[in-house]
């Protein structure tokens, strides 16, 4: 952790009461007020997460690794994708 960053959030924090009171004064403004607000809430109490999803939102992250040899690169045509496409569905044709 950066020298001083402990007491950096302890001091962002004391502010915090102030903030949350300029952010509902100010939720529809969109002033310097809300960002400096935001912007001590965030030091203060951290970012809030973003989740990591699969596809539609729903699942784990699917990840598709594929190893190629530099001759097999090096032979492909330059329109060939890497990775394979999605598989049409013939039955909504």
């Amino acid at each position: 952790m950066p020298k001083g960053y402990a007491e950096m959030r302890a001091a962002a924090r004391s502010y915090t009461d102030a903030a949350l009171e300029t952010l509902v004064r100010n939720l529809k403004s969109k002033t310097l007020g809300v960002q400096a607000a935001t912007a001590i809430l965030n030091r203060g109490w951290g970012m809030p997460s973003q989740p990591h999803t699969g596809e539609g939102g729903e699942g784990p992250i699917q990840y598709l690794v594929q190893w190629l040899k530099v001759r097999e690169i090096e032979a492909l045509p330059t329109t060939t994708p890497l990775l394979p496409s999605e598989p049409s569905d013939k039955s909504q044709s």
